[in-house]
């Protein structure tokens, strides 16, 4: 049996990753593996107790490294998740899709599961989502550059300048913004929708256990409007390491390289203000994501 925090880092904003940082034990991530009989899904009641009394509200059974299931292996499994859900917490298995042991063999035997996931990735997103939800923070959506800037941590008069000179793009659902291996050659911040970050599949990526949306594509994050995206582009000639599908109609800021060497050669109080926002932005993501290692490492 496995603890792991929900840990993604970027992705919700400024505002919203801060919520998750200061929430992080509201989530936490139970992993099974092997076999899956009575004598080895029993620890996962008190696992589940014990986030429980550590502050978890919302819960991922991760069933992903699962091989086979026994029929006492199951019934258990699913008394768990029903106890937890009666004492008021959110308890999802994922991955539950066609295929997996899991989902088969509950399937055969009429066991619904309730409300899971076919990807551990679309489980954390949900809890995520459901903690942000709990401090009264719903899905951001930005009408114009200067408030998605703003949101940022730009203030107004900066930030409409800024956006004066900065570009926006609308795309379409399935619509590629930018892919792995081109130059990097503009930020983006996330006005509106959603993205989905991803790398090809390679065959030591699938020997890992890492799930994938499809066969040649592995899934990394989901990015909500708030997000920034691409800002090595800001600090240092590189390429781009993953690819960025909107996976809904969606909206972007594009800061383009020449605009960023432009304003900051300028030394004006809005790029110093640009750079303290997106610096902000990612060291906010990092103590989130340091915040899930030091866990890992207790």
């Amino acid at each position: 049996m496995t603890v792991r925090p929900c840990c993604r880092g970027s992705g919700r904003g400024v505002e919203g990753t801060s919520v998750l940082l200061r929430e992080r034990r509201a989530v936490a991530v139970l992993e099974l593996a092997g076999p899956l009989f009575f004598g080895n899904v029993s620890p996962l009641g008190r696992a589940l107790e014990e986030a429980r009394a550590g502050g978890a509200r919302h819960v991922v059974i991760d069933v992903g490294r699962i091989v086979r299931v026994d029929l006492s292996g199951a019934r258990r499994l699913m008394s768990i998740v029903r106890h937890g859900r009666q004492h008021g917490m959110t308890v999802v298995l994922a991955p539950i899709r066609p295929g997996h042991p899991v989902a088969d063999y509950l399937a055969a035997l009429g066991m619904a599961p309730g409300s899971c996931f076919a990807e551990l990735t679309d489980a954390l997103s949900a809890a995520e989502e459901g903690v942000l939800a709990e401090a009264g923070i719903g899905r951001p959506s930005f009408a114009t550059a200067e408030d998605a800037l703003h949101a940022l941590g730009v203030p107004r008069e900066h930030a409409g300048a800024l956006a004066q000179r900065a570009e926006t793009r609308d795309l379409a659902a399935g619509e590629v913004l930018c892919r792995g291996g081109e130059p990097a050659d503009a930020v983006f911040v996330l006005m509106q929708g959603q993205v989905d970050v991803q790398l090809p599949r390679s065959a030591e990526v699938a020997a890992s256990g890492h799930k994938a949306k499809d066969s040649g594509r592995m899934l990394l994050a989901h990015l909500s409007a708030g997000a920034v995206i691409g800002e090595r582009a800001l600090f240092e000639a590189s390429t781009r390491t993953a690819d960025v599908v909107c996976v809904e109609p969606s909206k972007v800021l594009i800061l383009p390289a020449p605009m960023l060497a432009e304003i900051i050669r300028e030394a004006s109080p809005a790029t110093l203000a640009l750079v303290l926002a997106i610096t902000h932005n990612t060291s906010v993501s990092l103590q989130l994501a340091n915040a899930a290692i030091q866990r890992l490492e207790l």
